[in-house]
């Protein structure tokens, strides 16, 4: 073991957490969910990773390469906090929950509850009624991907900023009839949305939100990030063992154990690696895997070439058969443009954190930005791992969500 290498590890570590555990600035914001993600993926696990010799995916990453990508690492992470706090306007960012309280009257609030009922009714209908678990009959979508897409991309999550908007409504006009409209929607945004059912990523992007919506506010903050960082570490491998039927035929289910920290849910580190590997081998791509990820809802029937996601495309030129991986967005820099990509890409996310931060926190009636936000909070950790093709599709579909709930239900509020 190289003392550097743990000393950089270390030093990932305790950046991530003094920022992470900053008293300053609201109790939830992107950039700390930035710094959490980077703490767990990038220091922990890796670390525990490089100290047992053993990897995702079975690599072998030699001292030289565990260097290079911490000291990547810590390029990008430096890189993205100083560019964040340069671009963010933190003298504006309101000490308050940052809506106007508003009302939605029953028009609006059936119109929400009517969509979210249709949604969950034809999903289930669609899976065969199996709801609860992600092992849907194959029968039930042959066929229809492109529609599974559209399910998995924008009706779940319609169904969970519209149960967003009502809690707000709720909170803002503590009424029992306020009361039974919420039930009904968490109910119907749960049924739709069930965490074995759904990829954890959505999982974490939905109920991360709902748990800001309800409590956005807490008197030791540090309580919030040691909850998140036992949720990541313990709880969310363990939900993977309930995505598919198969599962639950399986009585040797173990309790979690050390070797999840070995397993894909950990990969981000071995796949930089990989990124790394490949560059050094065949070169840089010039931008073509970020054009292919920005362009992801262009059909690969108009373009053939079209290319795949960068975890799949390492994958695929080691003829692996097993495509599945993930590449973090350190890796999605570096294979586009090198180095440089690193840089730009860091800048290129402290610019959006910031930008959402602030929107969100600037006090004002409800719109775009503050519909999407407590998603965002979440979803920032699957765009983080990635690959970009994936995280940016399924963020856009997200965002069309929030777009088209805050057209519908504008006409219905009313602002106290």
């Amino acid at each position: 073991m190289n003392v550097i290498i743990i000393c950089l590890f270390l030093l990932i570590g305790i950046i991530g957490l003094k920022e992470v555990f900053s008293k300053t600035g609201p109790d939830y914001t992107v950039y700390k969910f930035v710094n959490l993600y980077v703490l767990i993926f990038w220091s922990i696990a890796p670390l525990f990773q490089y100290v047992n010799n053993r990897y995702p995916w079975s690599i072998e990453i030699t001292d030289e390469q565990a260097l290079i990508a911490n000291i990547f690492i810590l390029f990008f992470m430096l890189t993205h906090n100083i560019t964040y706090k340069i671009f963010s306007n933190q003298n504006h960012t309101s000490s308050s929950f940052p809506i106007q309280k508003f009302k939605i009257n029953n028009s609006g609030i059936f119109i929400l509850l009517f969509l979210q009922l249709a949604i969950f009714l034809f999903y289930f209908i669609r899976v065969g009624g199996i709801v609860l678990l992600r092992g849907e009959p194959i029968e039930a979508v042959a066929g229809f991907r492109a529609m599974r897409l559209i399910i998995e991309r924008v009706f779940r999550s319609f169904t969970a900023f519209s149960t967003i908007l009502i809690l707000l409504n709720y909170k803002n006009n503590k009424k029992t009839l306020e009361l039974y409209y919420c039930c009904i929607s968490v109910t119907l945004m749960i049924l739709t949305n069930f965490p074995f059912a759904i990829q954890r990523f959505a999982a974490g992007a939905f109920y991360i939100g709902l748990i800001f919506v309800i409590k956005p506010y807490f008197k030791n903050r540090a309580l919030l990030y040691i909850g998140l960082i036992f949720l990541f570490l313990i709880i969310y491998p363990i939900v993977g063992y309930f995505r598919n039927l198969e599962a639950f035929g399986d009585h040797n289910i173990a309790i979690i154990n050390t070797d999840e920290f070995f397993s894909g849910n950990f990969d981000n580190y071995s796949t930089l690696n990989m990124a790394m590997t490949h560059v050094s081998d065949h070169g840089i791509t010039y931008g073509r895997q970020l054009l292919g990820a920005l362009l992801f809802f262009v059909p690969r029937a108009f373009w053939p070439n079209k290319p795949i996601g960068s975890g799949a495309y390492v994958a695929s030129v080691k003829d692996w058969e097993f495509t599945n991986i993930s590449m973090p967005i350190i890796g999605e820099g570096y294979i586009n443009f090198g180095i440089i990509g690193i840089f730009l890409f860091a800048v290129l996310l402290a610019y959006f954190v910031a930008k959402f931060d602030y929107k969100f926190y600037q006090y004002g009636k409800l719109n775009f930005y503050k519909i999407y936000y407590p998603i965002l909070l979440g979803m920032i950790f699957f765009i983080l791992r990635g690959d970009l093709l994936s995280s940016l599709a399924f963020s856009f579909g997200f965002a069309f969500s929030a777009f088209v709930v805050n057209v519908i239900i504008k006409k219905f509020i009313k602002y106290v």
